[in-house]
């Protein structure tokens, strides 16, 4: 679903959750293509869908997050998990 998000192939309640880093600062750095987290002081926003989901996908590897389809993304994360 994120990546459904990050392309703009979400409905905008959804994608409208995630931030890159890069818009939040404006420093081109080496963290700039990740998520922004939210901040989340208490364990129940840390259950949120922004706060896990953004966190999951910034412990992606670049290779994973560069893909072009939804379907090919699919098919690697699940050989990854099941890899």
């Amino acid at each position: 679903m994120v990546f459904k998000c990050v392309d703009n192939l979400a409905p905008d309640y959804l994608a409208n959750k995630f931030r890159l880093r890069f818009c939040v600062h404006g420093r081109q750095t080496r963290s700039a293509s990740t998520l922004d987290i939210p901040f989340c002081r208490l364990s129940t926003g840390q259950r949120s869908f922004a706060y896990r989901e953004g966190k999951l996908w910034n412990s992606l590897s670049s290779n994973l997050k560069c893909l072009e389809y939804p379907k090919k993304f699919k098919r690697q994360f699940t050989k990854l998990l099941l890899g």
